[in-house]
């Protein structure tokens, strides 16, 4: 009960307190407030901005503006600033830059032997013991050299080596430096290169194409790529080829046009009793009398030769035997030999069109 009375008492004593402000004027009165039910004219309009003239005020959508002007301005010197710092530092980058020591691959190797008969391939032979040698992606080479006097052409008894792995620097820094070449003790340390006069944009090197990174990096894989050893089983691919030699002479394929047609289709019609037979090629231009047959397995190949080695053709013994994968049989026709074959088939088509007629 106490708490209703105490809250009906502020209600009452609020109630009189605005009762006195409105008594003393205290709120605006609002009959006299000028109330305009329409949007103001150009001339009202116009006069409203003479007034704030003649006062010195600024209208406030003028001191927004005034404001996004500012912002605008230092928005534009923020991005000169920021344009100008990339701009210094893309001729930073264009110039010369100084690579990180930790990541670099090369060694510097001092007090090598001078005789002209040490050569790349000697120091070459040093080196690789801690690593595997980088070749260039452009010419294919090892990237080592041996520094030599530009007026005499001597060594000058220090040289260059740039590994793959930077991992190689550090068994090199620790294994080959102060070992002996040629009872010289060599010093190697880590490679660094210093800007020798002004720095000259032309000499710098173009950069590596798609290609060119492709090949890099599948030539670097190579040397770290782990294959598992083949079985003593293993036969290659080639094995499943048979070379057949003393089949025909070049004066039987001259005679007859159609004889490598005729053999190609005998030989194969053979080679199917000992397997299933992928291709046959008829070497017409080899003065051997080659022709070679490929086989789906080696077993088939090996079953071939065993059966075919050593029969008799037209006198002849035949030389069957596995394909070694190097040896190219193929002929290349000359234009002797073309204009006889030609010939050949002028005359068999005229005797086939007259024995039709």
């Amino acid at each position: 009960m106490a708490s209703k009375e105490s809250t009906s008492t502020r209600t009452t004593q609020y109630s009189q307190q605005i009762n006195e402000d409105i008594d003393n004027d205290s709120m605006p009165n609002v009959s006299t407030m000028p109330v305009s039910l329409s949007p103001p004219t150009f001339q009202q309009e116009k006069e409203q901005l003479s007034e704030f003239a003649d006062r010195g005020e600024a209208k406030p959508e003028d001191d927004t503006k005034a404001e996004d002007e500012t912002k605008a301005e230092n928005h534009t010197k923020a991005e000169d600033d920021t344009k100008a710092e990339e701009n210094q530092g893309e001729s930073k980058t264009a110039g010369w830059v100084d690579l990180d020591q930790s990541k670099s691959t090369s060694v510097y190797v001092s007090n090598l032997p001078t005789d002209e008969d040490f050569t790349i391939e000697e120091f070459m032979a040093v080196m690789s013991k801690c690593g595997v040698i980088m070749r260039d992606p452009r010419t294919n080479k090892p990237k080592v050299k041996l520094y030599r006097d530009k007026g005499t052409g001597q060594l000058k008894g220090d040289g260059l080596c740039c590994y793959i792995k930077k991992e190689s620097v550090s068994l090199a820094l620790s294994i080959l430096d102060g070992s002996m070449v040629r009872d010289q003790e060599i010093g190697v340390e880590r490679s660094t290169f210093e800007l020798k006069g002004e720095y000259d944009p032309s000499k710098k090197r173009k950069k590596l194409t798609k290609s060119q990174r492709k090949r890099l990096e599948e030539n670097n894989n190579r040397h770290f790529k782990w294959e598992p050893e083949k079985s003593r089983a293993f036969r290659p691919v080639c094995e499943c080829t048979v070379v057949i030699k003393h089949l025909f002479t070049l004066d039987e394929m001259e005679a007859d046009v159609t004889l490598g047609e005729k053999l190609k289709e005998e030989v194969t019609e053979t080679c199917k009793r000992y397997g299933t037979v992928k291709k046959v090629v008829m070497h017409e231009n080899n003065p051997d009398g080659v022709a070679s047959v490929t086989f789906e397995n080696v077993e088939n190949s090996d079953e071939a030769v065993r059966t075919l080695n050593g029969r008799l053709v037209k006198g002849r013994h035949l030389e069957v035997s596995l394909w070694d994968g190097k040896t190219k049989y193929e002929v290349a026709e000359t234009e002797e030999q073309r204009e006889r074959r030609l010939n050949q088939w002028s005359r068999y088509l005229e005797e086939d069109d007259g024995e039709e007629a």
